[in-house]
């Protein structure tokens, strides 16, 4: 979260392991590429997060078995 708001991106918690990221509404375009870039911080971080975008928000979740 350090990492995304250093960027100007606002993040928060969601329960105890969940990131959630909005995006412009409406704003397919942003979205995709705002996508792309919290994936290229995940991969930064080194993180085992999996970002996925529903309903113009982009939330980062652990991986699932």
């Amino acid at each position: 979260m350090e990492e995304l708001e250093a960027h100007g991106l606002k993040s928060q918690a969601v329960g105890e392991i969940d990131i959630e990221v909005p995006c412009e509404d409406g704003d397919t375009e942003a979205c995709d590429e705002l996508y792309r870039y919290v994936e290229d911080v995940v991969m930064k971080v080194g993180s085992t997060f999996v970002p996925v975008k529903h309903e113009g928000v982009i939330y980062l979740r652990p991986p699932t078995d």
